[in-house]
Order: structure tokens, then sequence, then C-alpha cells
């Protein structure tokens, strides 16, 4: 975001009751994502950095907080907490018991009726499907294991279950 687009952005809530609190909510949504890039790029272009790690619990700390704030779906989380996960436990059984534990742990916001249960059943349908994936990926030998590979097709997943317009 630009120094303008944030001026208009907080001209354009400085009249709301709750505009300071919603301009607090989106700083600290950007510099979540702001690191959730850099992490991906260190993995991706450093893996042996020392920054990696205490990225990756910066961004594991506040992961649950996203997800009930509906600022990252249900599998973007996942995914995210996998990557993370990768970084900091070693091994790869405790690293699946983990998963499974987050998981078990946190919940997503109730459906409701109308837009809200559409929206679920999109997010259940995107599990489902990135669980095949991960399902087949984990179940070839580990040196036909491409972690890139993976990546790819679960973005792909996601962008076909929530396409976008005007990005």
């Amino acid at each position: 975001m630009t120094a303008a687009q944030w001026a208009r952005l907080r001209a354009e809530l400085a009249g709301r009751s709750d505009g300071p609190a919603e301009l607090q909510r989106l700083a600290d949504y950007f510099r979540f994502a702001d690191a959730a890039q850099r992490f991906r790029r260190l993995r991706t272009e450093q893996p042996g950095s020392a920054q990696l790690v205490p990225l990756a619990r910066e961004l594991d700390a506040g992961l649950a907080a996203r997800l009930q704030r509906r600022e990252v779906s249900g599998g973007e989380a996942r995914l995210l907490k996998l990557a993370l996960l990768e970084v900091l436990q070693s091994d790869p059984v405790q690293r699946e018991r983990e998963l499974a534990a987050w998981q078990a742990t946190v919940q997503p916001p109730a459906a409701a009726t109308g837009a809200a249960a559409a929206t679920a059943a999109r997010d259940a349908e995107f599990l489902r499907r990135q669980s095949e994936l991960v399902a087949a990926w984990q179940a070839r030998p580990p040196a036909q294991r491409n972690p890139r590979e993976l990546e790819q097709q679960i973005e792909a997943l996601r962008r076909s279950s929530y396409p976008t317009t005007g990005r």
C-alpha cells in the first residue's frame, strides 16, 4: 500500500466510530501479510537463513487470530501452518501431530445462512480437495516429494476455489 493510499484510507475511516480500531486492524493485517510474503521468499530463496525461524514463530503466533477474523481462509491457514511447521518442526511425524492438534483447536466462525453458509460450504470443499492433494503428495516416496509442486497445486486449487476479480 502506498503512502497516498494509506492517507486516503485514513481519511475515509476518520469519520467512523470504529475508524481507529479498523486502521489498527488493517495495519496489523498488512504487517502479517508482509511477514508471510517475506517468509515464503526466504523459504524459497534462503532456506537456511537465520531469519526464517523467528519469522515462522511470529507468523505462527498470529495465524489463529487471522483465521478467526476471516483474514485468511481455512485452506490458506492450513497451508501456511504446514509451511511454518516444516521450518519449526524437523520431525515429520511430530509435525503431522502438531498440524492435527492445531486444526482441532482452531474453530472457524459459526456458519450462518445465505452467503455465510455458501462460504462455509466452499471452504469445506476447498479443505477436502486440499487434503486429497496433501495425502497424494505424502503417499509418494520422500525422494519424489517436491514441496514447491505441492504449493503450486494448492495455489491453483485456491485460485479456482476463490476466484477474484480486479486483481
